[in-house]
C-alpha cells in the first residue's frame, strides 16, 4: 500500500466536499462577525446543491463554479469577476465536480443538467463531451476512478439510475431502482475494506444502495420514506470500518454497518421531513466523530457517534433547514463550527459546537442553498460560498477585517474522516490530504497501529 502525504490548499471540489460527502473542510477562518466580500448576479435562481471550488487552469488561484436556473454554469474568478459561462438551455441544479478525468494534466468540470444530459467542460468552458440522459437530473457526480486504470468515471443520479460514465463520455453501465428518482449524490469508499471500492446513495423508493464497482448490488435498506438526502461514510466509531449515515423522510437518521445492517436509527421530530444530508465531523475534545443535520422543523440536531439521544438541539431558526450543514472551524478558535443555511428563510448561521447557540447570523435572500467552505482567495483565510433563489446571487462571506494566514504557525492536529484504504487519488494509491497555512518545511512522522514509527 502506498501512502502518499499531499499539501493542499482548502479547496471544495464536489458535491459534500470529497468522496465521502463528509461536508467538513480543513483549516480556519476569523469570522467572528461576517460581512458579504462580494456577490454575483446571475439571470434566475441558483442550482440548489452548491458550488465547487478547485483550480481550472493551474494558475494557483482558486475559481468558483456553480449552475443556475438560467441554463449557464458560471466560473467566476476569486474576486468575483466572470472567467466564462457555458449555457445547456435548462435549470441546472446539480452541484458540479472538477477533476483531471483523462489524465491529461488539465482538470474537467461534470455536471447534470435539466436538458436531459450529462455535461463534461474542459477548464476553459469550452466543451468536451455531452451524455445524454433522456430525463432531467438532480443528482450531483462523483468523479473516481474504479477501475484502477488512471482514468476517472462520472458516477451520477439519472431518473430512477445509477449511471457510470468513462472519461470519454461513453456509457459503462447503469443500476436501476425500479420507480425511485436519485437526488442523491453518490458517495464512494472501501467502507468494508475488502480493497474494492462501494458506491452508496440514495433513492425516492427509500431504499439505501450500495454498488460494487462493476455496477452489482452488494446490498441494499429499506428506510420509512423517500430518500432525497446524500450518504456520508466515515468511520465514526473508530472500528477501522466505515458506516453509512443517511436521512429520510421518515424523520430518521440512519447508520448502516458497512454490510447494509443497521447500527442505529434516531428520530428527530413529528411531521417535518429530513430533507437535509448529514455532516461529519469531530466538533468536541473527545476522539470520534458526531454527527450534524438539519430538519424541516428548523431546528439542527447533533448525534454522538454511537446514537441516544441527541448531543444537543439547536434553538428553532428562522427558516426550514434543507440544505447540508458544513463544518470547519470558521472563526480560529481551534473549535468547529456548523455553518448551516435556511431553505424558505433568508440566513446564513453559525452555530457553537458545544449546545448549537448562533454565533452570528447574516441575512442575505430567500432560499439560501448548500453553504460551502473554502478559501477561494488562496489568503489562508476560510471564506463562504452560497447561492440564493431569493435574488438570484452567488454571495462570499468574509471577516470583516480581511485578516490574513488564519492559522499563524499554531500546531494543528489532522482528522481524517475516510480512513486510509478508502481514500483514493486517480491513480488508485492512497492519500491522505492536509492543509498547512503557508510553504515551508515540515516534519511528517508516520506510526503504525502498534505504535512504531
Amino acid at each position: 500500500m502506498w501512502i502518499i502525504f499531499i499539501l493542499v490548499a482548502m479547496d471544495w471540489w464536489k458535491y459534500g466536499k470529497d468522496l465521502c460527502n463528509t461536508h467538513f473542510q480543513e483549516g480556519m477562518g476569523k469570522m467572528d462577525t461576517v460581512v458579504v466580500k462580494w456577490s454575483y448576479l446571475t439571470g434566475m435562481s441558483l442550482g440548489g446543491y452548491g458550488s465547487a471550488v478547485a483550480d481550472l487552469d493551474g494558475d494557483n488561484k482558486y475559481e468558483i463554479i456553480f449552475g443556475s436556473c438560467d441554463g449557464k454554469l458560471y466560473a467566476l474568478n476569486s474576486d468575483g469577476t466572470l472567467k466564462w459561462t457555458y449555457s445547456t438551455g435548462k435549470f441546472i441544479y446539480s452541484a458540479p465536480a472538477v477533476a483531471d478525468i483523462d489524465n491529461d494534466g488539465k482538470v474537467e468540470v461534470v455536471f447534470g443538467s435539466w436538458d436531459s444530459c450529462v455535461h463534461c467542460v474542459n477548464y476553459d468552458g469550452t466543451m468536451k463531451w455531452k451524455y445524454p440522459a433522456n430525463s432531467v437530473i438532480y443528482s450531483s457526480p462523483a468523479l473516481v476512478d474504479l477501475n484502477k486504470d488512471g482514468k476517472m468515471e462520472t458516477l451520477i443520479g439519472i431518473h430512477d439510475s445509477l449511471h457510470c460514465i468513462n472519461y470519454n463520455g461513453e456509457h459503462m453501465w447503469s443500476y436501476n431502482t425500479v420507480g425511485g428518482v436519485i437526488y442523491s449524490a453518490p458517495a464512494v469508499a472501501d467502507i468494508d475494506r475488502d480493497d474494492t471500492l462501494e458506491i452508496v446513495f440514495g433513492s425516492y423508493n427509500a431504499k439505501v444502495y450500495a454498488l460494487r464497482p462493476n455496477g452489482t448490488l452488494e446490498w441494499e435498506y429499506g428506510t420509512g420514506w423517500s430518500i432525497e438526502a446524500s450518504p456520508v461514510l466515515a468511520d465514526i466509531d473508530l472500528d477501522s470500518y466505515d458506516e453509512v449515515i443517511i436521512a429520510s423522510y421518515d424523520q430518521n437518521i440512519y447508520v448502516l454497518r458497512c454490510n447494509g445492517v443497521r447500527w442505529w436509527k434516531r428520530w428527530t421530530s413529528d411531521n417535518y421531513k429530513l430533507y437535509s444530508s448529514p455532516a461529519v465531523a469531530n466538533i468536541d475534545d473527545d476522539p470520534e466523530l458526531e454527527l450534524v443535520i438539519g430538519s424541516s422543523d428548523s431546528i439542527v440536531y447533533a448525534f454522538e457517534p454511537t446514537g441516544g439521544p441527541p448531543k444537543w438541539t439547536s434553538i428553532k431558526l428562522q427558516g426550514e433547514i434543507r440544505r447540508s450543514p458544513t463544518i470547519a472551524d470558521i472563526n480560529g478558535d481551534g473549535k468547529n463550527e456548523i455553518i448551516v443555511s435556511t431553505y424558505n428563510g433568508k440566513s446564513v448561521y453559525c452555530l457553537e459546537n458545544t449546545i448549537g447557540w448562533p454565533l452570528w447570523k447574516k441575512d442575505l435572500a430567500q432560499n439560501v442553498h448548500d453553504p460551502v467552505v473554502a478559501d477561494i482567495d488562496n489568503d489562508g483565510c476560510l471564506e463562504i460560498v452560497v447561492g440564493t433563489s431569493g435574488d438570484f446571487k452567488l454571495y462570499v462571506l468574509d471577516d470583516k477585517h480581511n485578516i490574513t494566514n488564519c492559522s499563524g504557525g499554531i500546531e494543528e492536529t489532522i482528522s481524517v474522516l475516510c480512513s486510509l484504504s478508502s481514500v483514493f487519488c486517480p491513480l488508485g494509491r492512497r492519500e491522505i490530504k492536509f492543509f498547512v497555512s503557508e510553504p515551508g518545511y515540515i516534519n511528517i512522522v508516520l506510526y503504525d497501529i502498534a505504535g512504531q514509527t
